[in-house]
């Protein structure tokens, strides 16, 4: 069975994280890059402890937990953005929900949750467009640059994934 969360947080009504000039995220770092998500759609962060791996699976896919008696599929986010492998383990799975489903992704480290102003958001370049359909914009915030993932594309893969793996 999965730890205790890290960070945990009940539902919420649909504007909440969100504001009419800012977005609120969770930032995390994978290859050295800083991530971010809508907090909307993080329901909880865990440590990476009781993953059941599965036979014949893609490399993206992890395997699947217990987390309080819900079976969880888990994707590794460092291969499903065709990262090299960590030398260590991922330290920190994030469990996200989309369309009543829960689905959890390793990452390296979860850093912090921020606010970004949405004048802050620059939409992906051309390069960024065509090597990867998960990202929906480039954050600048405190001299740093946010890699913010569309959940929707993201998720639609996931789910189609997450579907084979259950049966």
């Amino acid at each position: 069975m999965a730890g205790a969360p890290l960070i945990s947080r009940t539902a919420s009504p649909a504007t909440a994280g969100v504001v009419e000039d800012a977005v609120q995220l969770v930032t995390f770092y994978l290859g050295g890059e800083e991530y971010a998500l809508g907090i909307t759609r993080v329901r909880e962060i865990i440590g990476t402890a009781g993953t059941t791996r599965l036979p014949h699976s893609p490399r993206h896919v992890m395997g699947l937990i217990n987390l309080r008696g819900e079976v969880i599929p888990v994707f590794d986010m460092r291969r499903w953005f065709g990262l090299a492998t960590s030398l260590t383990e991922a330290k920190s799975t994030i469990i996200a929900e989309w369309r009543d489903e829960r689905f959890g992704f390793t990452v390296d480290a979860v850093h912090q949750v921020v606010w970004l102003r949405r004048d802050a958001i620059d939409p992906p370049t051309t390069h960024f467009q065509e090597r990867s359909p998960y990202i929906m914009g480039l954050g600048k915030y405190q001299n740093r640059i946010l890699i913010l993932l569309d959940l929707d594309s993201l998720f639609k893969d996931v789910e189609e994934e997450a579907q084979s793996l259950k049966g």
